[in-house]
């Protein structure tokens, strides 16, 4: 069962102020400014401070990259891990409440938008959609397994981390430094990848990178990875061997986009089943579990993988890889349901990039997110991937608009729940 979100007690900073009159359909409010200390400043308050603050900034138009935020939530980011071991959920709900209201705001305000920011009927929280398809595969008497990563470190290796990171004395801000509480945010980010594994780094960028190959569109903790490197005769440390055979790559190239080309045939069968209406990627997470013979850790990759590829990269068949998204965005729109989003699901959206919002190229990106944060547990711990999450999704506001924001913080939420209903199915 899924746990309830806690809605009920906000954080101070997220309570209304009175010195905003809008119309009586929204709530008048004013989200505070953050208080900055030199020391002693509770890594929550100032999370939720920024966040409420950045989320209502970027939403009302106005300066979404001040860069003190920025660092701010970072740095609040860092000390929270240090300090904090229970569960942000209540916070971060409450981040993503603040935003999609402030969204609200701006369309009530701004007469030339004309918006109506209703309620998404097809929401689902992350947890039910992986809850839904391992039932569906279990209901027979099977049972799924999870792998953790060789390179999985637990939250007290980060915490460390962490620790040591801020004791660093260069990563002190100078004067002419912009900085928060005197620290160099920048840096110690940079210093806290360099203290992850290999396979933790280049999976936590997978999100972010574009690809442009085959071979580079999957990682080795995927089921497709093994597939492809099983049929092509691959030795599975290829890549760290000889990563530029023509050949070999040749042979790779083929067998991943088979393997995508016969994903994207049975979705577009189960659209066709579903008289010809979006099906949810559930759907898809069952089907990876059927040919991974049960393993959850690698069909959280698999469905990351497609919905990724079929957003981003996919032109039509035979064309990969190219720069115009139209094609990749109808299709998934066409094919994939939005329970992704609280507000504004795919449907009502436009092909205007003018708007973050209502662009549907910007927003579909959110199904392959999601699924992104739940494949990630079996190579990093919860806790740090909430703060990363949050962090990052601060740094891409203005580019991504806050209502794609909102939605990634509110998948954030249900992965303590997926974290144990995976480690439920470990092998002892």
């Amino acid at each position: 069962m899924n746990e309830p979100v806690e809605t009920s007690t906000l954080p101070k900073t997220l309570i209304p102020a009175k010195n905003m009159q809008v119309e009586n359909k929204i709530p008048p409010t004013s989200p505070e400014t953050p208080h900055r200390k030199s020391k002693g400043i509770d890594p929550k308050v100032a999370l939720a401070s920024a966040f409420t603050l950045l989320g209502a900034c970027s939403s009302l138009g106005l300066a979404a990259t001040n860069q003190s935020i920025q660092q701010e939530i970072a740095l609040s980011g860092a000390n929270a891990l240090v300090e904090h071991s229970g569960s942000m959920n209540p916070l971060i709900s409450a981040a993503a409440m603040t935003i999609n209201w402030a969204s609200s705001l701006k369309y009530n305000l701004d007469t030339s938008e004309n918006v109506d920011v209703k309620e998404n009927p097809h929401y689902r929280p992350l947890i039910a959609q992986v809850e839904g398809a391992l039932s569906e595969y279990e209901k027979n008497g099977r049972k799924a397994t999870y792998i953790k990563s060789k390179d999985f470190r637990n939250e007290e290796y980060y915490k460390k981390a962490v620790k040591d990171i801020l004791a660093d004395p260069k990563i002190k801000a100078g004067e002419e430094d912009v900085s928060t509480l005197g620290i160099r945010a920048d840096i110690a980010i940079s210093k806290l990848f360099d203290a992850m594994p290999k396979q933790a780094l280049d999976a936590f960028g997978f999100s972010n990178d574009r690809q442009n190959f085959f071979i580079t569109l999957v990682i080795p903790l995927s089921g497709t990875f093994q597939r492809a490197y099983e049929a092509a005769e691959v030795p599975l440390d290829y890549r760290e061997t000889k990563p530029n055979d023509k050949i070999i790559n040749a042979k790779l190239s083929k067998e991943i986009e088979k393997d995508i080309l016969l994903t994207k045939r049975f979705v577009e069968e189960e659209v066709q089943k579903n008289n010809g209406k979006p099906v949810s990627a559930a759907k898809i997470l069952e089907y990876f579990l059927e040919k991974n013979a049960g393993r959850l850790d690698q069909s959280l990759w698999d469905v990351t993988i497609f919905l990724k590829f079929m957003a981003r990269s996919y032109q039509g068949d035979g064309k990969y890889f190219g720069s115009d998204l139209s094609v990749a965005t109808k299709w998934t729109a066409d094919h994939i349901l939005d329970e992704f989003s609280k507000v504004l699901p795919y449907d009502n959206l436009t092909d205007n990039p003018a708007n973050k919002d209502l662009y549907l190229i910007n927003r579909t990106g959110s199904a392959y997110h999601s699924y992104n944060f739940a494949a990630l547990l079996n190579i990093l711990p919860s806790f740090v991937l909430k703060i990363g999450g949050a962090t990052r999704g601060v740094f891409y506001m203005s580019a991504q608009g806050p209502i794609k924001v909102a939605t990634d913080l509110d998948q954030l939420t249900s992965l303590d729940q997926i974290n144990t209903l995976a480690s439920s199915r470990m092998q002892k």
